[in-house]
């Protein structure tokens, strides 16, 4: 497709991208052919390659507010295709083989060095240094400046950047709930004893109270604590057990903090006590 940098769409579109480590392609798509020398003409859609796509394609089905913005901001509609995680680059090949390639897709970049050089030598990628400048697209050029150095040193890149780059962050936090650390600190007397720490009521001191108040954790020690103690201790005060220490989903990302706080990462290694290795998720 040869015609979707009309107006800031390729900024717009990149800007999608900034997750995971992982990096944004510009391809052919369309009927696999562009000439860069032609004029771009109205586009009415673009499609974009992605693993994650299901409550996008939900809030574009029921044309929400939030992706009537995206949509109006890009000038168009977007065909977001679903690929699945565990086999999402087997996929991208075989559309490459196929001459199928969306507009927009995830890869590797350097991490995947054969797919990257073959998507350029193939004529399949557009490089979008080409098109970035402190005129044009100020912030994507300010973007791309970190990373000018892949042009000097990848051989296969012909001095020039083929992807929108993007770096590992902690994009997810943590959220306390501040009302149930002062419904429990109101009670602390009676959760130190039910803890342990003291026999009764009237041995708990002011330094008592100080050292095991309860508050925004700053260490997994103190987590624990305070999710333990959301569990049992009946922070909302509502005489029922019916709350939860924390709450996760299905999309281990929402945990990042986590992994952030152990010094870990996804698909890293650390040491499991018995001369071998464990993933440090699973720690």
């Amino acid at each position: 497709m040869k015609s979707f940098f009309k107006r800031a769409l390729i900024v717009s579109a990149a800007a999608l991208f900034v997750a995971g480590g992982l990096t944004g392609c510009f391809g052919k798509g369309g009927d696999g052919k562009f000439d860069l020398a032609e004029e771009p003409e109205d586009v009415k859609e673009i499609s974009i390659f992605k693993n994650d796509w299901p409550q996008f394609n939900a809030a574009k089905q029921a044309n929400t507010p939030i992706y009537q913005r995206v949509t109006s901001a890009i000038g168009c509609d977007i065909n977001a295709i679903n690929g699945a995680e565990t086999t999402y680059f087997t996929q991208l090949k075989l559309r490459q083989i196929d001459d199928d390639l969306p507009e927009i897709f995830m890869t590797e970049g350097v991490g995947n060095p054969q797919l990257l050089m073959n998507l350029i030598e193939e004529g399949d990628i557009l490089p979008i240094s080409d098109y970035a400048s402190e005129e044009k697209y100020p912030n994507l050029y300010k973007r791309l400046q970190d990373f000018d150095f892949l042009k000097k040193n990848l051989s296969y890149a012909q001095g020039k950047l083929w992807y929108f780059p993007a770096r590992w962050e902690n994009e997810k936090s943590m959220y306390v709930r501040k009302d149930w650390i002062d419904n429990l600190n109101g009670k602390l007397d009676s959760i130190l004893v039910a803890d342990g720490i003291v026999a009764s009521a009237g041995q708990v001191t002011p330094e008592l109270r100080t050292q095991w108040r309860f508050r925004a954790p700053d260490t997994l020690l103190e987590f624990y604590r305070l999710a333990r103690a959301f569990t049992i201790y009946d922070p909302d005060n509502n005489g029922d057990s019916d709350t939860y220490g924390y709450m996760s989903c299905v999309n281990p990302t929402y945990d990042a903090w986590i992994y952030a706080a152990f010094d870990s990462a996804f698909n890293q290694y650390v040491p499991d006590g018995a001369g071998g290795y464990t993933t440090s998720n699973i720690s």
